[in-house]
């Protein structure tokens, strides 16, 4: 599963100048994502070395990251947690027939201008479920289904374990796995939100001047909220 949680521990990572690095001894993480089908917000992480490296590369000089769509370009931007250094920025754009491209642009070598992605088509999530007591049966659906397309479930809250899963294919409704919902503690009567996220994703083409691989994915995710009432 290439989609990963960005919720790891940083304990140990560090950065370094992109000055010091040919393209080639980088690998990128490269992703799209629309929360609601009217803009698409992009990210790329840059690490020496492979994709699971702790070193992460932060643009120095006249590097530049941007990401476009058509004749509309936007210079993505630092967006550090800790030693981890990332890059964002936003376009108006989340058509599934739309062509998403980052390019890496430098004068040290060629870069890497031809990442190139498209987005899962948009859906929405139909299910409401307010407050939940009963944590065996609680089903989220959504359409339009029957895609191709790599399919998540994730599952998050402050009081219960949670956890991410890979359906398989798209079949529009998932029962959430009942563990996901235990409580973390021993205190009754609690409640607390649970934050639900369904992300459908599409593989994309990631420039080959990334000489330490990496991928590039669309992504159209959509989220709900309800509480879990512990008695």
């Amino acid at each position: 599963m290439r989609y990963i949680l960005m919720s790891f521990a940083l304990l140990g990572c560090a950065d370094v100048g992109s000055e010091s690095l040919l393209t080639s001894g980088m690998s990128a993480v490269i992703r799209g994502e629309s929360l609601d089908g009217n803009s698409t917000q992009v990210s790329a992480i840059l690490r020496a070395g492979g994709p699971t490296s702790s070193t992460f590369v932060k643009l120095e000089g006249d590097d530049a990251l941007t990401a476009s769509v058509g004749e509309l370009e936007v210079t993505l931007t630092e967006a550090s947690l800790g030693a981890m250094t990332s890059y964002r920025g936003t376009l108006p754009d989340a058509d599934p027939e739309t062509i998403f491209v980052v390019s890496l642009r430098r004068t040290l070598d060629d870069g890497a201008t031809g990442t190139t992605f498209f987005l899962p088509e948009p859906f929405e999530i139909l299910s409401e479920h307010g407050e939940v007591e009963d944590t065996s049966a609680v089903e989220i659906t959504w359409e339009p289904s029957g895609s191709s397309h790599q399919v998540l479930l994730e599952v998050t809250g402050t009081c219960i374990v949670g956890g991410l899963d890979e359906l398989e294919g798209d079949p529009g409704s998932v029962v959430i796995p009942s563990e996901y919902l235990d409580f973390l503690g021993e205190q009754p009567g609690v409640s607390c939100p649970v934050d639900v996220r369904i992300a459908k994703v599409r593989g994309g083409s990631l420039d080959p001047g990334f000489g330490e691989g990496g991928w590039a994915q669309g992504i159209q995710s959509r989220a709900t909220t309800f509480t879990l009432n512990w008695q």
